[in-house]
């Protein structure tokens, strides 16, 4: 079996330079660790923001009912509760006509089975 030719400025990791990086660490840890942290605090909080955002917006939930579906079949509640809140808005429309109100009643019913 032919061994590689070593590259010219290949970096190796040696356990010579892994005794320098742990020491620099040990000098710098102190130093930027209380700068790096609120940043990264900020960060995640951010990041899971959007993460709950884009999840409310895939369920057809607002943000602020989003723990009130989680688990198996979450999604499906909440689709299941959004079509229950559209028609009971419809059965309270003054726009609505008799057909309207017997279609939202009979509705309402294989909704909340």
């Amino acid at each position: 079996m032919a061994r590689k030719a070593k590259v010219e400025g290949e970096a190796r990791f040696t356990p010579k330079r892994a005794k320098n990086a742990v020491a620099v660490a040990k000098v710098l840890g102190p130093v930027v660790i209380p700068v790096v942290a609120p940043f990264a605090v900020r960060a995640a909080g951010t990041a899971r923001e959007l993460y709950d955002r884009y999840q409310a917006r895939k369920m057809g939930v607002a943000v602020d009912q989003l723990g009130s579906y989680t688990g198996r079949g979450a999604a499906l509640h909440a689709r299941i509760a959004g079509l229950a809140d559209g028609c009971r808005d419809l059965g309270k429309s003054d726009k609505a006509s008799a057909a309207d109100k017997t279609f939202v009643t009979e509705s309402l019913g294989t909704l909340e089975q």
